[in-house]
């Protein structure tokens, strides 16, 4: 099934043709050079068929490269900007292995056939045993091929995770939400391994049998929705816990943006999770999956890589730093502490204050508790009294004369209030 020709599609497919020729040099060096025509590589309906090698190897160097030049930048960071690695730096280095490996294994069962097939092709693939022999090997390949995907992607977020708790180390309230995520993050692990080995597909030896006995051992639909629930509401939720904490601090709105901006990245691996589960359940009788897997995990260390790479940007671009007050590199940064609203504690100091105010009314009587002096030296209770004594001259200072007043001067542990009274009275501020 292929998209009608149109003015726009056929411009793309030029550029398309002119693209292909930066791939051509790279691709000689593996076992499935490269072929120009690019007519085989139109949108076609991913449902009807698996991708061809090259369509593999295409995404491989294209997804590839920009996440290896992402790490590549994060290491330059900070082994010459910052001249110090940390923790989620030699994790990544970890990941980063997982991740290559994986790129291999989908390039090298590409050559391969699986346990995987349309009924109706059955009858063919046994009476040839090369076939089956070659699929047998195939199927094998997957196992290790799943258990990278796996390695990598949650290998990201664990260094999502812990580059987030350095940054929001002053936070309290934001620590104990990412360490409940944590424990979310290691429960999916160890679930979806469970469920793996020893759940969906049992005897193990049915995963590169041939034929099958269960199609879960084939198509890995029940595994793949499992992995699907831990992985997208994982990935959500680091997305969206650091944002209402950069919005609450006490930033510049620009920078609140760019921050808010940086931090969401992370959602471009949603998006590509799920599109990749989309097409995988559209086509579960094609190795769609293994695309999607090189466009997933290319995106989430790409994003994992570049939300570590501020200081550089910082450097060649003359930026400042997250708080905006400086251009100084800083090699721990931390976001500006910030207040939370909480109803509970605006409650309770509501009721406080209503019940000193009562109270200070009480004591006085509903009478005033401020005299003023006249001009010639008599003090008056009130302005009514002031009146009355014909004391018509300006106002010149106040004083405290009920000691119910007195109690109001230092509230809550505030402070004194007699410098700011004071200085009220100095200019006459009413």
């Amino acid at each position: 099934m292929r998209w009608a020709p149109s003015s726009t599609m056929e411009a793309f497919h030029a550029f398309g043709r002119k693209a292909l020729f930066s791939l051509v040099f790279v691709s000689y060096a593996s076992a499935a050079p490269v072929q120009l025509e690019f007519s085989l590589h139109r949108l076609e309906s991913r449902g009807l068929v698996s991708p061809s090698n090259a369509e593999l190897l295409h995404n491989t160097i294209a997804f590839g490269v920009v996440a290896v030049f992402a790490y590549l930048l994060r290491m330059f960071n900070r082994g010459f900007v910052l001249k110090k690695f940390h923790k989620e730096d030699y994790l990544m280095s970890v990941t980063m292995l997982f991740y290559l490996a994986l790129l291999t294994l989908i390039n090298v069962s590409a050559n391969y056939g699986t346990n995987l097939y349309p009924p109706e092709q059955a009858a063919t693939i046994f009476a040839d045993p090369a076939d089956v022999a070659n699929r047998i090997k195939g199927s094998k390949l997957v196992i290790p091929l799943e258990q990278c995907m796996i390695a990598s992607t949650w290998g990201v977020k664990l260094c999502i995770w812990t580059f987030l708790m350095r940054v929001f180390r002053q936070l309290p309230q934001f620590q104990r939400a990412m360490w409940f995520l944590l424990g979310y993050i290691a429960l999916g692990f160890v679930v979806i391994e469970i469920t793996y080995y020893a759940v969906f597909c049992r005897p193990f030896q049915q995963y590169w049998a041939m034929p099958i006995q269960n199609v879960q051992c084939a198509t890995y639909q029940h595994y793949s929705i499992l992995q699907m629930c831990f992985n997208i509401t994982s990935d959500i939720a680091l997305v969206l816990i650091p944002l209402p904490m950069v919005w609450s601090a006490r930033l510049p709105l620009r920078r609140k943006i760019v921050l808010c901006v940086v931090f969401g990245m992370a959602s471009f691996t949603v998006l590509a999770a799920i599109l990749n589960k989309a097409y995988n359940f559209a086509s579960p009788m094609t190795t769609v999956y293994q695309l999607w897997y090189i466009r997933e995990a290319s995106v989430a260390v790409s994003v994992g890589n570049l939300i570590c790479t501020w200081q550089l940007f910082q450097r060649l671009f003359r930026l400042r730093a997250f708080d905006n007050k400086t251009a100084d590199i800083n090699d721990e940064p931390a976001m500006p502490q910030f207040r939370p609203i909480n109803p509970i504690r605006m409650f309770r100091s509501y009721l406080s204050t209503r019940d000193k105010d009562n109270q200070y009314h009480t004591a006085n009587d509903g009478e005033s508790a401020i005299a003023y002096d006249s001009p010639d030296g008599n003090s008056g209770a009130s302005g009514e009294e002031e009146k009355k004594g014909g004391g018509a001259g300006k106002r010149k200072s106040r004083h405290v004369t009920t000691p119910s007043y007195m109690m109001t001067l230092n509230r809550d542990g505030e402070g004194d209030a007699r410098l700011a009274l004071a200085f009220r009275d100095e200019n006459q501020i009413e």
